[in-house]
């Protein structure tokens, strides 16, 4: 071996002076947020506190000490187990019943994390009815725990403790002129992320913090209302029902908690993102959230956004590619109905019906139109000697196969699946642009996507 191709050793120690740098560097991240409720497993149990109910039957009620526990097999719920069991004859008469026989007595304050835990292998269960405890009124600080959110690259934070010192790039900031969100990573979450995918589970992903920007005190009401919209923006991004969970309040100047809502959501088990949000957007979120929180305080606005993204989360899995395409065109012509048209864009190569009706709610919103060349097999798919006029006739057109099926006409597999994707691009685009959204995407449209790989929306301007 000669002296070139040597391999070269070498040490370096750390002075005391470098050692103190970094110590003081790390001292001034922020500190990840903490939740009241947490765990670090795959589909936890999670004990959260004693109460006090009534078992109720026809002629039989008793009150019980019972532990409600958040269970996440097969799907996040709130249960309650009481400590002692009911009476044989309580027993007859709650399950010849109806399914209501519990409820919540009121109670001073919130019920604090437990210590006792033990409740009798032959306990009553039940669900939980969703209940709120304390004063909700005067709030400063609302902390609640989130679902299934996936890793978002954002700003650095501490996590892990006092004694494990680490620190990840996972802060989001989701901010409005009247609301401020921060949402933080829970520890290990990509490894954990990556094992909820695998089995089909549900993680805690985040813990979230939400104040008023002017630092002035809320009510429980207003608490509901922005909550709301977070979960549905952050499905409509996520592409599934996940979010927040479990708010608790406390006031200024206090860390005592105050109020909180035992309610859990619908959530669907976690997956990767693969639509319009990009998990390398640390604005994307905060730039749409003061839009579609606009549209969610007006009533029938927020009836619609349920609705459409209701569809839209339906039509996310092509499994089976029938009910996807069939949702994806209920979300798009929900959309045509809501979205305005500008009579500029009208004409008669557009066509009438459903299809005309989305066609011109797209070009109202400057969205292309024309199926991309590299879709050759949707291209294909139409009659010999009528080309498409555009791709919403093409979407428009499988939907009504598929209801009303034809055995002399059948679609290709991937002529379907392309129409499929481009339906579910109509519907990510015109919900950004009828929210105004002016910022970045991941376009579900490229053959081969990679996170990080964004475009601006059609109609932003290049300046924006």
């Amino acid at each position: 071996m000669t002296s070139a191709s040597r391999p070269v050793a070498f040490s370096a120690t750390a002075t005391g002076v470098d050692a103190r740098s970094v110590q003081e560097l790390f001292d001034q991240l922020p500190q990840a947020a903490g939740a009241r409720y947490r765990s670090l497993h795959i589909n936890p149990t999670i004990r959260l506190g004693w109460v006090t109910v009534t078992v109720k039957g026809d002629k039989v009620s008793e009150r019980h000490q019972a532990l409600v526990s958040l269970i996440c097999q097969p799907r996040p719920r709130l249960v309650l187990q009481t400590a002692q069991p009911i009476s044989g004859e309580l027993v007859m008469e709650v399950f010849s019943g109806s399914d209501e026989h519990v409820a919540v007595e009121p109670m001073v304050g919130v019920p604090s994390l437990p210590r006792r835990r033990h409740v009798e292998a032959d306990s009553y269960e039940a669900i939980f009815p969703s209940s709120t405890f304390g004063d909700g009124r005067d709030l400063f600080r609302v902390g609640f725990s989130v679902f299934n959110v996936a890793p978002i690259m954002g700003h650095v934070v501490r996590t892990g403790g006092t004694r494990k010192k680490s620190a990840t790039a996972g802060r989001m900031v989701i901010a409005s002129d009247d609301w401020t969100i921060l949402l933080d990573p829970t520890e290990n979450l990509s490894d954990r992320a990556r094992q909820a995918r695998v089995r089909g589970g549900h993680l805690l992903s985040h813990a979230g913090v939400l104040m008023r920007t002017d630092n002035q005190p809320f009510t429980d009401e207003a608490v509901d209302i922005v909550l709301g919209a977070l979960y549905w923006l952050l499905a409509f991004a996520m592409g599934r029902r996940c979010g927040p969970a479990l708010p608790f309040g406390t006031r200024r100047n206090s860390d005592r908690v105050v109020w909180a809502d035992w309610r859990i959501r619908a959530m669907d088990s976690y997956r990767t993102p693969m639509g319009w949000f990009d998990l390398n957007d640390r604005q994307g979120l905060s730039r749409l959230f003061a839009r579609f929180l606009s549209q969610w305080q007006q009533t029938g606005t927020q009836r619609l956004l349920v609705g459409i993204i209701s569809w839209y989360l339906e039509a996310q899995a092509p499994d089976p590619m029938e009910t996807a395409i069939a949702a994806t065109q209920v979300a798009l012509e929900i959309l045509a109905h809501v979205v305005p048209v500008d009579p500029a864009v009208d004409g008669t190569g557009l066509g009438g019906g459903a299809a005309g009706r989305v066609a011109r709610m797209l070009r109202s919103l400057s969205i292309p139109i024309a199926i991309p060349l590299s879709m050759t097999e949707l291209i294909a798919a139409a009659k010999p000697g009528e080309p498409w006029k555009h791709g919403p006739e093409a979407t428009t057109r499988l939907r009504n196969d598929l209801v009303h099926p034809k055995t002399e006409y059948q679609w290709d597999g991937q002529a379907m699946f392309d129409a499929w994707r481009l339906g579910l691009w109509y519907v990510e685009m015109a919900l950004l642009g009828w929210l105004g959204y002016d910022g970045l995407y991941n376009s579900r449209l490229e053959d081969h996507r990679s996170r990080g790989k964004v475009k601006r929306v059609p109609w932003a301007r290049e300046d924006a």
